[in-house]
């Protein structure tokens, strides 16, 4: 076993010492002047019926202004019923403050919006309307509130509470605590970072489900090596190489019997442009391709 261990830390370090480049994530990458970036999304995954693979079409336009804020998003998707959909939204902003989102559907019809509210320069409620301008949903946001820094409350359109969330915020504007109640339940999250800001541990707890954590061992500032515990048992170990435009994320579970391997893809701006999902079969001893998923990344002035 510790053989094992001291040839994954090799694999590790090796790994870490070619890497040439921080994969960032994909979605904050371009938000500069006005550019639009546009995220075509090829998913394929595999049917156990039909043993082939289905492939589902995804892609988007956003736009944004000189302050990087996002003032447009188009969306075309297939739903669960595999009919093509298409939603719009815009976005209007006062003073840098997000005030108003506007939804359009398929006819470009508008169909519903929501409001922002602000005192002193924070938001204190967002509102949720139908097209006859009747609420559908509301929350409210509480700074400083019985000892955390901000408590959110969701109402639906009869005004019914519906769920009331805890929050505890780091000086780097980090959730370190979520505290959330719905359904007569309790989640809790508690976040811990490095002095890079990476998160490298979470704790989520439940109060009728099982407990869960994670945690997360990086060098570099890369998720190398992640746990994942139910009910302070082990249930699986990954491991993550990184090399020059490639990452393998490899899943073991308790028993170190290898569950699935991931493999990332990216482009000379760290856009993932592929991520093969593989499964082990069992019955096969062979690992099988469950699911891929190919991005293309379209840019205009």
């Amino acid at each position: 076993m510790k053989k094992i261990f001291f040839f994954l830390n090799l694999i590790i370090g090796i790994s870490v010492l070619y890497s040439q480049s921080i994969l960032k994530n994909d979605l904050d990458l371009l938000k500069i002047n006005g550019k639009v970036k546009e995220w075509h999304t090829l998913e394929y995954k595999y049917n156990e019926k039909t043993k082939k693979f289905d492939k589902i079409e995804n892609f988007s336009i956003k736009k944004y202004d000189k302050f990087r804020n996002l003032i447009e998003l188009e969306r075309y998707y297939e739903d669960n019923n595999g009919k093509n959909k298409y939603s719009l939204s815009k976005y209007q902003y006062v003073d840098n403050k997000l005030m108003k989102i506007s939804c359009y559907n398929e006819e470009s019809v508008l169909f519903g919006y929501y409001v922002y509210l602000y005192e002193n320069d924070k938001l204190v409620e967002e509102d949720n309307y139908d097209i006859e301008n009747k609420l559908i949903g509301k929350k409210i946001y509480l700074y400083n509130y019985n000892n955390y820094d901000l408590y959110l409350k969701k109402y639906d359109k009869n005004n019914n509470l519906t769920s009331e969330s805890f929050y505890k915020i780091d000086s780097y504007g980090n959730d370190i605590e979520i505290l959330t109640k719905y359904d007569n339940d309790t989640y809790k999250s508690i976040f811990k970072y490095n002095k890079n800001g990476m998160l490298i541990e979470r704790k989520n707890t439940y109060k009728k489900n099982t407990d869960g954590f994670s945690f997360y061992y990086d060098i570099f500032n890369r998720k190398i090596i992640t746990h994942f515990y139910i009910k302070d048992k082990l249930d699986s170990t990954g491991y993550s190489f990184y090399f020059h435009k490639k990452c393998f994320h490899i899943v073991y579970n308790s028993d170190l019997i290898l569950r699935l391997v991931n493999k990332y893809f990216y482009d000379d701006q760290n856009n993932r442009i592929r991520w093969e999902q593989y499964e082990y079969d069992n019955n096969k001893s062979e690992m099988k391709l469950y699911k891929l998923e190919e991005n293309k990344f379209f840019y205009y002035e």
